[in-house]
């Protein structure tokens, strides 16, 4: 929730209101005494606590609030903060009505707080933060798919290397083979040759060895026949 707001010139506070009592007016006007001025919206943390402001031509917005209130909400309120601050003051005639602000525009930040406090700014919130978040699952879902996809035509690109990786082992493998074959006929093939020229010269004079041998021929001898 938020628990103190103040809207002030350079250092003088102009306007503030908050239920609960604390240090923190203290430690809020020393904070916008010697921060730098900006229109960015600055936080500063303490304890359990945050400080955030920010810086308009010469006025400084600034709200304390529990460190875990919702930080959009916290953004709105001062932007409304402002908003309803620059529709109420008269900077042309702002000395004279100094007194009167501070009295009328207490009440305003009042309002504006127990409205920004409330569980209706805190659903919305809710509802802001689940949109974003199913926005950014949304986005990742998108960002994967497409991840996918993508991965799915490097795979079939991957398929098709493979396979023609293959296809080129596979043929380097029998061209290999190939030439190993006709490498261990050249090698071998006048070995055999030799080999076929030995054995046929060596039957050759072995059927000339043959030829040469005497014929002898065996003598039958009859039996003597007697006669009784």
């Amino acid at each position: 929730m938020i628990i103190y707001a103040l809207v002030a010139r350079g250092s003088l506070v102009l306007a503030e209101f908050t239920n609960v009592d604390g240090d923190f007016p203290t430690v809020a006007r020393k904070l916008i005494a010697k921060s730098a001025k900006s229109k960015l919206k600055k936080t500063m943390l303490r304890e359990n606590y945050a400080f955030t402001y920010f810086n308009e031509d010469e006025f400084t917005f600034l709200c304390m609030t529990e460190s875990t209130f919702s930080r959009e909400t916290t953004s709105k309120f001062l932007d409304a903060l402002a908003n309803a601050f620059y529709s109420e003051y008269d900077q042309g005639n702002s000395e004279a009505k100094g007194k009167s602000l501070a009295t009328h525009f207490t009440g305003v930040i009042k309002k504006l707080m127990e409205e920004y406090s409330g569980s209706t700014h805190d659903n919305l919130d809710h509802i802001v933060k689940i949109e974003r978040d199913l926005e950014d699952v949304t986005e990742i879902a998108k960002s994967n798919i497409d991840k996918m996809v993508e991965r799915g035509m490097q795979l079939d690109s991957l398929l098709d290397k493979t396979k023609n990786l293959k296809y080129k082992a596979d043929s380097f493998k029998s061209y290999t083979k190939k030439i190993k074959n006709q490498m261990w006929w050249d090698k071998y093939r006048s070995l055999i040759y030799l080999f076929i020229l030995v054995l046929v010269h060596e039957s050759n004079l072995w059927l000339m060895r043959i030829g040469s041998l005497p014929v002898s021929y065996t003598h039958l001898t009859l039996p003597t026949i007697y006669s009784v």
